[in-house]
């Protein structure tokens, strides 16, 4: 048999879970006797140069090469130029946030305090203010709570700027920001209709954008707080977004309130998606639709890029039978887009790495099957693996080591972790987090717990695994989570995001590891599992025997 596999990237340099796992996977393929060619870009690395829009750059020359006994044929891409990514940026934000609706969300009533549309990501600003939120230039948030009189922020702005704040649609007051402090901005609500639901509006005269950061921002909010009648001042939590609500109704309405909007979405948006996102390649499809006859199967992944639709195309063209693995993030938003689900109808077959995500395909009408996931046993075996040798490289022999292994982004809640470790300084727990992964969100660590090592060998993550007492990565959105599975390979405890369904799935709680729902009880499972060690061993003994019947390549 052979096969087309069709990825996005692929090389030695590029580190990834998802593309180590198509590495794995063609290497098995390869040694069952599968013919496999990797069609690939000639890009090395993901660059965003705008919200959504990403620059694909040419950086790898070679047009064939043979990489660990594959084949691999590179084809030439278009880089996506920053001021067409920085208008689809701004057009599919725009379209987005008309779509975040904050009073009611297809049958379900919003009865709690939450953030509306207008809103970035939750994010650290310093040690005296943890958590942040920029806006756009139109934010909205809810109040759910009878008796209201007073409604304030703290906020910030580096650039000078105006704004207008509004409860229930009526005018509370206007601002100027620009100073280089925080200020209070309060408003009464006396004249609001309403005082039991307050639905606030803050408008801003402009936005700006500072440099290294592709968004284009309003002003830092650090706090929103309310006062009732009878005096109580209440802070509300700038965690709870209208992302967060929905993945915490019921496991599936999330996959079907985005999948909803998806489909409803006009399909110009899913057009400039497709051109933001890329990779765009002419040589790519027409390769495949040149040399589709000359496989059995082609086999496309991954979302939220564009090879999944080459080979779609080219399959249909030429009758080929066409294989998906999308690797998709049901938590992730962004995975959401009609052209996707087209895909996955007309594919063959859409395979998922946990029984989770294939649930929800065939929940939509997708055929679609579970291969499950596999580590190299051997790899983690290897005499050489040396967690002694990692901890007296980096100063660490009488020090409880927690592990991080991931892309420095947001969505994967690092700093969760860092904020988890360093709770554990009152409890006269010596402890640090060992970070590693690539530096996507360029975000400062400003922690003494945290060291910080980036992209590193594989030799260097082997023996880290092997050296740490516990293993946490409260990622929101994965579509297995093999590093736990790494982890386990070295009999290692782990803690995951019990709201991450796919790694709700893999780790049985309590029982080969833990799962948390914020940063207070990651500590406290941390805390338990510091001091315990015969806890920890047998945590990690029956994660170890999971892998060994469930998760080994075969």
């Amino acid at each position: 048999m052979k096969v087309a596999h069709v990825v996005f990237q692929f090389g030695k340099d590029i580190v990834g879970g998802a593309e180590y796992y198509v590495y794995m996977l063609s290497k098995e393929l390869v040694k069952q006797g599968v013919n496999i060619d990797i069609i690939t870009s000639k890009s090395s690395k993901v660059i965003p140069n705008s919200q959504y829009g990403i620059s694909w750059k040419n950086t790898l020359k070679l047009n064939y090469e043979i990489y660990d006994g594959l084949n691999v044929y590179r084809c030439q891409t278009i880089p996506l130029p920053r001021p067409i990514g920085l208008a689809l940026s701004f057009l599919i934000d725009r379209q987005m946030n008309d779509e975040a609706k904050v009073k009611t969300l297809d049958g379900f009533i919003i009865t709690t305090n939450i953030l509306g549309n207008g809103w970035y990501y939750l994010e650290k600003w310093n040690d005296a203010i943890p958590r942040v939120r920029w806006t756009k230039k139109i934010a909205e948030f809810l109040l759910h709570e009878p008796n209201i009189s007073k409604i304030g922020l703290i906020a910030y702005c580096p650039q000078p700027i105006k704004g207008s704040f509004f409860g229930n649609g009526k005018l509370l007051g206007k601002f100027s920001l620009g100073a280089e402090e925080w200020e209070t901005l309060e408003y009464s609500i006396d004249n609001v209709n309403d005082m039991n639901k307050v639905l606030c509006r803050i408008e801003l005269s402009k936005t700006w954008k500072p440099k290294k950061d592709n968004r284009r921002l309003g002003i830092l909010v650090s706090e929103i707080y309310y006062e009732l009648k009878n005096g109580a001042r209440k802070q509300m939590d700038l965690k709870y977004d209208l992302d967060y609500f929905i993945r915490n109704v019921e496991p599936n309405f999330l996959f079907d309130y985005y999948k909803d909007k998806a489909l409803r979405r006009p399909r110009i948006y899913d057009y400039m998606h497709m051109i933001a996102k890329g990779p765009l390649s002419i040589k790519l499809p027409c390769y495949l639709k040149k040399h589709a006859k000359d496989y059995d199967v082609l086999m496309g992944n991954m979302v939220p890029f564009n090879t999944i639709n080459y080979v779609v195309w080219a399959g249909k063209k030429t009758r080929t039978p066409v294989v998906l693995l999308p690797l998709f993030h049901a938590g992730d938003k962004i995975h959401y887009w009609r052209y996707f689900f087209d895909a996955f109808r007309k594919a063959d077959v859409v395979l998922t790495l946990s029984e989770y995500n294939r649930d929800l395909f065939r929940s939509f009408h997708i055929n679609s099957e579970t291969i499950g996931a596999g580590i190299d046993l051997n790899e983690f075996s290897n005499l050489s693996i040396s967690g002694k040798h990692f901890r007296l490289r980096y100063n660490l022999e009488d020090t409880f080591v927690v592990l991080f292994v991931g892309r420095k982004t947001q969505y994967k809640r690092y700093d969760m972790v860092i904020d988890a470790v360093n709770m554990l300084e009152s409890k006269n727990i010596n402890t640090k987090l060992i970070m590693i992964g690539p530096d996507e969100d360029k975000e400062a660590i400003n922690s003494k717990n945290v060291i910080y090592l980036g992209k590193v060998d594989r030799k260097i993550v082997l023996d880290a695994y092997d050296a740490c007492d516990v293993f946490a990565m409260p990622s929101e959105y994965e579509s297995f989570g093999m590093v736990f599975c790494e982890a386990w390979a070295r009999k290692k405890p782990v803690i995951g995001n019990r709201r991450c369904g796919p790694v709700s799935r893999l780790i049985n709680h309590e029982v080969d590891g833990f799962l948390c729902s914020d940063a207070k009880e990651l500590s406290e499972y941390i805390q338990i599992l510091a001091r315990d060690k015969c806890l920890r061993k047998k945590v990690g003994e029956y994660g170890y025997k999971k892998v060994i019947n469930n998760y080994i390549c075969r």
